[in-house]
């Protein structure tokens, strides 16, 4: 995979500038504030969408969803899909898909140390880690056992 362009903007980044992350550039900052001058509102949105995303996980995961399939999932701003999983169940699985080279090749270095993760184009869902069968296999038993 190839590096990525520092001196470009990158959709990925300026919404991790949004959520408070650290993956940004300073082309990405100020092509956030640009966005931001049009539309003042669009932080508190994109705030606003992750507070959602980590909530609607949590809640999946405590009804005995497992396995988590994030398409189109950008950089891994906290809380991240796999954060919000973990903190119900230590065993959750999380496959982030996206076809953006710039998040692929980013957030790789970022997941490098988190287990059951990894990044994928959608085009390709046979290179993916997990079986696409099992995405929503629920528990019938309680946290830790298997069905």
């Amino acid at each position: 995979m190839t590096g990525f362009d520092t001196t470009r903007p990158n959709i990925a980044r300026v919404y991790d500038y949004w959520l408070g992350g650290k993956d940004n550039f300073a082309v990405d900052r100020e092509l956030a504030r640009t966005m931001t001058e049009v539309n003042a509102g669009i932080p508190a949105m994109a705030r606003a969408n992750r507070d959602f995303i980590a909530a609607a996980v949590r809640k999946v995961a405590e009804a005995g969803v497992e396995q988590f399939l994030d398409l189109g999932a950008g950089l891994p701003t906290s809380p991240a899909v796999h954060e919000a999983a973990r903190a119900v169940n230590p065993d959750a699985r999380v496959v982030y898909v996206d076809s953006d080279p710039v998040v692929v090749s980013h957030a790789s270095a970022l997941l490098a140390t988190k287990p059951a993760s990894t990044h994928s184009k959608a085009t390709s869902p046979n290179r993916t880690r997990f079986s696409p069968t099992r995405w929503c296999r629920r528990r019938s038993t309680g946290p830790g056992q298997r069905a």
